[in-house]
């Protein structure tokens, strides 16, 4: 676990990297360098993975299935530790559904918060992800979530989570697959579908934007939009204004569990 630093935090927020920590560790100052970027001044975090027995990366249904145990109790535990907001990191937002019916203060993944700044900026646009196993996923949601409309295309950039610390071919490859987007199926703006596409939008905005300038001869901006940012912003904005799911739609649950823990 990492921890930012404040003296006198208003509120705190837990960033939960639903994979195992040691997993965790290889993203983890990444994350909390892009993190701090768009932190207000009053306001702490902490990032923390899982147990040991998660997965190591999550491409695939069965991984979110497995991992929703382990994430649940960290998040329930922070609710407990005063923790004021949480964000699962993850582009395909495991758990974040069922914690809303058990948790009472807000919850957020990755896909939410990014399609909704980027339907601030365009009409219509694209999300790029890593691999093509997680393209039905992050589709699924895109219709659970009425926004298909707005969608032209989902492309992934052939780069497996677990190779995404070569930032290099990460950038390139997105940029080649945003072009194409943008080209062919009339992208406005780019959403990275991962969260763990670290400082990746911002050198890609800049040779998009430099591309397009450079063909029109004038300043052309072409959004890309990094869902850890957007979701870390859309949650301080719902933690300041004191806004959290309606029960209205997550019911507190009332069955009856027998106890269990996910660490034995």
């Amino acid at each position: 676990m990492k921890k930012s630093i404040k003296d006198d935090p208003k509120y705190k927020i837990k960033v939960i990297l639903p994979i195992n920590q040691e997993a965790a560790d290889m993203y983890i100052d990444d994350v909390m360098q892009e993190v701090e970027e768009v932190l207000a001044p009053d306001f702490y975090f902490e990032v923390v993975g899982l147990d040991p027995k998660a997965t190591s990366f999550i491409q695939s249904r069965k991984s979110e299935e497995w991992n929703a145990p382990f994430i649940s109790e960290v998040a329930i535990q922070a609710e407990k530790d005063g923790f004021d907001g949480i964000f699962i990191s993850c582009f395909g937002e495991p758990g974040v559904e069922a914690l809303r019916e058990q948790l009472k203060i807000p919850i957020v993944g990755g896909f939410f918060p990014s399609v909704s700044q980027a339907q601030l900026v365009c009409y219509k646009y694209a999300i790029i992800s890593v691999v093509e196993s997680v393209l039905p996923m992050i589709s699924y949601i895109g219709n659970a979530k009425e926004v298909d409309s707005r969608i032209v295309s989902y492309r992934q950039i052939g780069v497996p989570v677990a190779d995404l610390t070569d930032i290099n071919l990460v950038i390139k490859k997105t940029v080649e697959q945003a072009t194409i987007a943008i080209e062919t199926d009339g992208a406005e703006a780019i959403v990275l579908g991962c969260t763990g596409m670290l400082g990746v939008a911002e050198p890609v905005q800049s040779a998009l934007s430099a591309h397009y300038s450079s063909l029109g001869g004038e300043h052309c901006n072409v959004p890309v939009i990094a869902p850890t940012a957007a979701a870390i912003t859309m949650l301080q904005s719902l933690i300041r204004s004191k806004t959290y799911h309606s029960n209205l739609t997550y019911y507190p649950p009332t069955e009856q569990y027998p106890a269990h823990s996910t660490k034995e």
